[in-house]
């Protein structure tokens, strides 16, 4: 019962926030979003007893979700490497592969999709993107 009432308060929310609401309102919106998935993925990680990405995988997180560009490859591996000579410096070096592995894949997976809509939709309202988007699942 406590899902449901909180789903009923929520859905009007986060309609509100992503077809209404003034662009910072939902930038804060995914921004609070990603933080918590990423936080219970860090959780998952770590009760598979590794070592849980810390601050550089939240802070990573927000660089892809809202820096100007498209993550590209060249920035992709740069987190990579971050995140190999993060974890070289553990003591247990056995754990340092899967530790940089599940960081880029935690931020990837949780920032990543997290970011803005593509650009050709950027210049439509909330009408013409929900409109679009609904021709789109019929015409599947």
């Amino acid at each position: 019962m406590k899902r449901v009432v909180t789903g009923l308060i929520l859905i009007p929310v986060f309609a509100y926030v992503t077809l209404w609401a003034p662009q910072q309102v939902f930038l804060s919106a995914a921004a609070i979003v990603g933080l918590l998935c990423f936080r219970e993925y860090a959780g998952l990680v770590a009760n598979h007893n590794f070592r849980a990405p810390g601050l550089f995988g939240y802070v990573a997180g927000m660089l892809v979700l809202f820096l100007p560009l498209d993550p590209s490859l060249i920035f992709i591996v740069l987190i990579a490497l971050l995140a190999m000579a993060l974890a070289i410096a553990s003591r247990d070096l056995s754990h340092a592969l899967p530790f940089a592995a599940m960081l880029v894949l935690g931020v990837l997976y949780v920032f990543g999709c997290l970011r803005l809509r593509p650009k050709e939709n950027a210049a439509m309202s909330p009408t013409q993107l929900t409109e679009s988007a609904g021709c789109f699942s019929r015409s599947r």
